[in-house]
């Protein structure tokens, strides 16, 4: 992602397990909002359709 690319230029390279953490959590938080914001219309489609859903099992006929 480029805004993780820019993180890594302004911070330099020294790079441990936090930093490459919090650089996972920035751009999976990032994907997150960057897909909601493009995405929207589609989202709440899907969520229409779960929230129609019974949930239950449906017993036979007679």
């Amino acid at each position: 992602s480029g805004a993780v690319l820019l993180v890594r230029l302004i911070e330099g390279s020294e790079r441990g397990a936090g930093t490459a953490l919090a650089e996972l959590a920035f751009f999976g938080v990032v994907l997150a909002l960057v897909t909601w914001a493009c995405e929207r219309p589609l989202l709440r489609e899907m969520i229409g359709y779960l929230r129609q859903r019974d949930g239950g099992v449906v017993a036979p006929s007679p």
